[in-house]
């Protein structure tokens, strides 16, 4: 719709099974937090799932990729979550970001994690 003011649609999911790292056969639990932006208008006035992203479908995509798709790295698997939402969902710009909440690294304090921007 032109001239529309984009909206932003948040998500978070986690998947607590899945192999995101160099070490073999080591499942680790990772976090997601995306963001959507695009037309919230429709859905707004309508109140019909239809007119905006299912964020239903959206966790359920996000699930699958994360589980059944091997990657080493968090920035692989944030560019697949990225090109994912941006092929499959009505969003102008994505950004995801993954945490690994249990990294394999003796000495880390803190929670390492990547964060990328696509649009469209």
């Amino acid at each position: 719709m032109p001239g529309a003011i984009p909206s932003l649609l948040l998500l978070t999911a986690a998947a607590t099974a899945a192999f995101h790292t160099l070490i073999p056969d080591h499942w680790l639990p990772f976090v997601l937090v995306g963001r959507a932006r695009g037309d919230l208008a429709p859905a707004a006035a309508s109140d019909d799932l239809r007119t905006t992203v299912d964020y239903g479908l959206v966790t359920a995509r996000i699930v699958e990729i994360g589980t059944m798709e091997r990657v080493n790295l968090l920035e692989r698997l944030a560019g697949r979550l990225a090109q994912m939402l941006l092929g499959e969902f009505p969003c102008r710009e994505v950004r995801v970001r993954v945490r690994k909440l249990t990294p394999p690294m003796d000495g880390l304090l803190g929670i390492p994690g990547v964060e990328l921007t696509r649009r469209r």
